[in-house]
């Protein structure tokens, strides 16, 4: 509503007509050239070939922080309701898992006095068991901790992933790496949803 406001203010010194709109070198012209455009798919699939194999390694991590991540977010609710918690009891257990990511700024100091890439292998592990050992516990006292753990864990996590790609990009790729990693972190979320769905369809 502000934005209509402020667009009467705004002084056209031009009127386009319908074919000025849609003419070679128009605005619009250039953005849907751009949208349906595969260059920049082009682009950065060669970008992310010109790094070594650890890039790979790294956007997998990614992938997999963001798979857990988005599952972690289906999965306990769906755990807390099948446990008959109340609605306020849900509620503080999502407020319980954003806890961490308000303080991982003092976890990411730890977390790198280690081998970067170690580090997320041993956390990941330590994270599949707690995703396991919710099948094993019906308190509300458990959900809450088992959630604070996995939620810790990926808030360690989630600065190494960044700072290991971080580390490898060239300047002149910042960008382009950077949709990548937006890309490929969006597509876990997607698969994980997915996989989280025929997943508990055969194993309840």
């Amino acid at each position: 509503i502000l934005s209509l406001f402020a667009d009467k203010k705004i002084v056209v010194h031009k009127k386009k007509n319908l074919k000025e709109v849609f003419a070679k070198e128009s605005f619009l012209h250039q953005f849907i050239r751009e949208v349906f455009s595969f260059k920049p798919i082009k682009d950065a699939y060669l970008a992310v070939k010109s790094y070594p194999k650890s890039m790979i390694y790294t956007l997998w991590f990614e992938a997999l922080f963001n798979i857990m991540a988005y599952i972690g977010f289906l999965f306990i609710p769906l755990v807390a309701v099948k446990n008959n918690l109340s609605l306020s009891e849900i509620a503080l257990v999502f407020g319980l898992m954003r806890v961490p990511y308000v303080i991982n700024f003092f976890t990411n100091g730890w977390a790198s006095r280690f081998d970067k890439k170690l580090f997320i292998i041993i956390v990941m592990l330590f994270l599949s068991f707690l995703f396991a050992s919710f099948g094993f516990n019906e308190s509300f006292g458990g959900i809450m901790v088992i959630s604070l753990g996995i939620s810790l864990g990926l808030s360690m996590i989630r600065p190494v992933i960044s700072a290991l790609i971080s580390e490898q990009v060239h300047e002149n790729d910042a960008g382009t790496i950077t949709g990548v990693q937006q890309f490929v972190a969006m597509l876990a979320c997607i698969v994980g949803s997915i996989g989280f769905w025929l997943f508990s369809g055969v194993f309840g």
